[in-house]
This record gives C-alpha cells, sequence and structure tokens, in this order.
C-alpha cells in the first residue's frame, strides 16, 4: 500500500509542479 501512496504522491507532485509553471511560469 506505501508503493501507490509512494507513486500517488509522486504524480501529485509533478501535477502541482505543472500547474505552478502554467500559472506562474519562471524565466
Amino acid at each position: 500500500m506505501y508503493v501507490i501512496l509512494g507513486i500517488f504522491m509522486l504524480f501529485w507532485e509533478l501535477i502541482l509542479y505543472k500547474l505552478c509553471t502554467l500559472i506562474c511560469p519562471i524565466s
């Protein structure tokens, strides 16, 4: 179960990172 949680957290972090770069892009 911990593996699934780890993968979920990884995907969530990637999604948040992409949203951040889309909303407020850093040059």
